[in-house]
């Protein structure tokens, strides 16, 4: 399986998905002007990767802040990760939020209620800035 490694700029996210390194990662802001054609690789990554995937991988989220186009683009994107079974034995999402960020907790549960599954909801210090690598 090959990589997905696209960095951050001020409107999108770090996108790390590594399967090598058992690193999937996404962290910072999403804001594109076009959501559909910057989440496009990673939807194509996801539907050629998930099926080869080993057991007990970990997807990281980390946004501190997402606009309504991209809300969707992340819908679709999770729901791929769920729909392709990689939810349980497979894999798990954490979805990791500033203490008190309650927009981002509410995403995760309104994500959540939408796909039919569980998301590991981590609460992490505020000053524990997105982008920054995050320990497992």
């Amino acid at each position: 399986m090959t990589s997905l490694i696209l960095p951050p700029t001020r409107n999108t996210p770090s996108i790390w998905f590594e399967p090598q390194a058992g690193r999937f990662e996404m962290t910072g802001i999403s804001v594109p002007e076009n959501a559909t054609e910057f989440y496009q690789p990673v939807y194509d990554w996801l539907d050629a990767n998930l099926p080869h995937m080993a057991d007990g991988q970990l997807f990281r989220f980390q946004l501190s802040y997402f606009n309504s186009t991209s809300l969707k683009a992340i819908f679709l994107l999770l729901k791929r990760i769920v729909e392709n079974g990689a939810i349980g034995p497979k894999a798990v999402i954490r979805w990791c939020v500033e203490e008190d960020d309650e927009f981002m907790i509410e995403s995760a549960e309104m994500y959540m209620d939408l796909l039919g599954a569980q998301f590991e909801v981590e609460r992490v210090p505020v000053d524990q800035r997105p982008g920054e690598r995050m320990a497992s």
